[in-house]
C-alpha cells in the first residue's frame, strides 16, 4: 500500500511538471559567415561598423535574445578584409571575447598550420567542428564532426545538433590542404552517412555549410534532413524556403548579423522561422573592452 502511494505521489508529480512546461518557446540562432578576418570594416554607409561595433552589437542583440546560440559558418579568420591584419591566433581569442558557442572550420583558418591551429583552439570552449575535413592518412575527423546542444527554456527541453560542411571548390584551399595532409570529404557523403545518423539523435538539425548558395539549396531539396542550413561564401543577406529547410546567410566580412527566429512547441517541433539581419553600423555603439585588448595585443586603436 506504501509503495502504491509513493508511485502515485510520482504519477502526480510527473503530471504538474508537464502541465507547467510551456506550449512553446522563443530561440535564437545567432550567426555570423565569411567574417575573413575583416578587422576595420568598410565604411559603407549600412553594415560598415569595424570590430568594436560589432562586439557591442552582438552584446546588445544578446541582451534582447538570452535564448540563443551563437555560431560562425566558416572561414572567420584569413581573407580579402581590410587591413590591419592580427595575428591569428588573436582572431580566435576575439572570438572567444565575443561569446561565440561554435565554429565551423574551413582550410582557410589553419593556413599557417594544422597542428598550431588545433592546439590553439584547446585553450577555449567554443565547439570547433567540421564533418567534412579529415586526415589524408588515417582518414579519421580532424575536428569534431558535429556537436549537440541541449536546450533547456523554462523546462522545455529540446537537443539541436550543427554539423560542419565544406565544399572542395576553391583553389585557395588546395595547398593548405596539401601541406597540412587534409582531404576534403564529398558533402552528399557527409549528408548520406553523418547527417543521416545525427537526425535520429536530435529534435532541430542545423548545417553549417560553407558551400555555394545553389548548391545548398540543391542539398536541402535532396536530402530532407535540415531544419537549417546557415551558407557560407556570400556577398549578400539571403533567406530561402524548401520544403521544410529554413536556408539563410550573412553578408560577409560582418557587415549584419544574423538572427534566426524559432518558436519551439512543446512537442520539439519549429513551429514558426525567420531571419532578420542587423546591421553592424560605423555610427553604432562601441566596445571599449575589445579597443582595449586591440591597443594591448595588437598596438591598434580603433576608436576615433
Amino acid at each position: 500500500m506504501k509503495r502504491l502511494g509513493v508511485l502515485l505521489f510520482f504519477a502526480l508529480f510527473l503530471v504538474f511538471c508537464n502541465n507547467n512546461v510551456p506550449e512553446k518557446v522563443d530561440f535564437n540562432i545567432l550567426f555570423t559567415t565569411d567574417v575573413r578576418g575583416e578587422v576595420k570594416g568598410c565604411g559603407c554607409r549600412v553594415g560598415g561598423g569595424n570590430l568594436l561595433q560589432r562586439a557591442e552589437q552582438l552584446e546588445i542583440t544578446k541582451k534582447m535574445y538570452p535564448n540563443h546560440i551563437l555560431v560562425d559558418g566558416g572561414h572567420f579568420i584569413y581573407g580579402n578584409g581590410t587591413l590591419p591584419r592580427l595575428k591569428w591566433q588573436n582572431y580566435i581569442k576575439l572570438y572567444d571575447m565575443l561569446g561565440y558557442d561554435i565554429v565551423n572550420v574551413t582550410p582557410f583558418d589553419f593556413k599557417d598550420g594544422l597542428e598550431e591551429f588545433k592546439n590553439e583552439i584547446k585553450k577555449y570552449d567554443i565547439d570547433f567542428i567540421s564533418a567534412s575535413l579529415i586526415d589524408s592518412k588515417t582518414k579519421k575527423y580532424i575536428f569534431k564532426p558535429y556537436v549537440i546542444k541541449e536546450i533547456n527554456i523554462n523546462g522545455l527541453k529540446f537537443k539541436v545538433g550543427f554539423i560542419g560542411l565544406f565544399e572542395d571548390l576553391w583553389f585557395g584551399a588546395f595547398p593548405i590542404n596539401r601541406q597540412n595532409n587534409v582531404t576534403v570529404r564529398n558533402i552528399e557523403d557527409v549528408i548520406k552517412t553523418d547527417v543521416k545518423n545525427l537526425r535520429d539523435k536530435v529534435d532541430i538539425l542545423v548545417a553549417l555549410s560553407y558551400s555555394k548558395w545553389e548548391l545548398n539549396i540543391n542539398y536541402a531539396k535532396k536530402y530532407p534532413y535540415f531544419d537549417i542550413i546557415i551558407s557560407g561564401n556570400g556577398i549578400t543577406n539571403k533567406k530561402y524556403k524548401v520544403g521544410q529547410t529554413l536556408l539563410t546567410r550573412a553578408h560577409n566580412i560582418a557587415k549584419f548579423i544574423g538572427n534566426i527566429k524559432l518558436e519551439v512547441s512543446k512537442n520539439k517541433d519549429i513551429v514558426k522561422d525567420d531571419v532578420e539581419f542587423i546591421s553592424v553600423d560605423k555610427d553604432g555603439p562601441i566596445s571599449d573592452k575589445m579597443n582595449e585588448f586591440l591597443k594591448k595585443e595588437e598596438n591598434i586603436n580603433l576608436k576615433h
